[in-house]
């Protein structure tokens, strides 16, 4: 890094991609979106720190210098084969072969990606976090948003080669491709629907005691019912349809 002193405060710079974090790439990503006319101003203020307002004002020679030192952004950014990451005594690293991968995390991943299509770097933690793992961790063993927080300090070269092995891979092409399918899509569905009844039928021997908590169950139960009705119409039309 490379410490710089504008309008009387210090700020650090990356020189490379190894010093540039997923956390600084998110919030390089969100300021310069917030930019209209001149993205470079806000990729600068990312990567430094410095307010967007400070460097509109500021004298071209001090804006020339500063974009001198993040050169290293005209360059690929490096890939990590190891996909692993030490930090703060521990090891997370990510099992190379996704067909062992628990059908778990290849939903919470699909999920994220879905929710933030449009901020690749906002879902990048998350993904990170479902992927790389401490040794004999499942997902059932820690929260992945908040690991995703841990995350934010991985180095923007492992996250990026964590991520682009995923989306890349063959195997999760060809699940992606399966899960598409009319057919998946209403297994998935149904298959959720019973856990919901599996989960009402738990809520009668527990609760069925109280009036007002078996009128709120027997409610629930008549709208599963038609919601499991109208799924199995709609996936029978577009197979008809096929």
């Amino acid at each position: 890094m490379k410490t710089i002193q504008f309008n009387n405060k210090k700020y650090d710079i990356p020189t490379s991609w190894d010093e540039v974090t997923i956390g600084m790439q998110q919030e390089v990503s969100r300021v310069a979106s917030l930019q209209s006319h001149v993205k470079m101003l806000g990729i600068i203020a990312g990567y430094c720190g410095i307010p967007v307002q400070e460097l509109k004002s500021a004298p071209v020679s001090r804006t020339v210098e500063m974009m001198g030192s993040l050169e290293f952004m005209s360059e690929p950014i490096p890939t990590n084969k190891d996909l692993k990451w030490e930090f703060s005594g521990h090891t997370y690293s990510v099992n190379k072969n996704l067909g062992d991968m628990q059908f778990q995390d290849f939903v919470s991943i699909q999920t994220i990606l879905a929710e933030n299509e449009e901020t690749y770097y906002d879902a990048l933690p998350v993904v990170v976090a479902v992927l790389c793992k401490r040794e004999g961790e499942t997902l059932d063993d820690y929260d992945p948003m908040e690991r995703a927080k841990l995350m934010g300090q991985m180095p923007i070269s492992v996250a990026s080669s964590i991520g682009s092995f995923f989306l890349l891979n063959e195997n999760y092409s060809k699940l992606l491709t399966h899960l598409s399918s009319s057919h998946a899509q209403e297994s998935i569905l149904l298959g959720k629907l019973n856990e919901l009844k599996r989960t009402q039928s738990q809520l009668v021997v527990h609760r069925g005691g109280r009036w007002s908590m078996r009128l709120r169950i027997g409610i629930l139960k008549r709208y599963t019912k038609r919601l499991e009705q109208q799924l199995t119409k709609h996936f029978s039309s577009m197979q008809s349809k096929s």
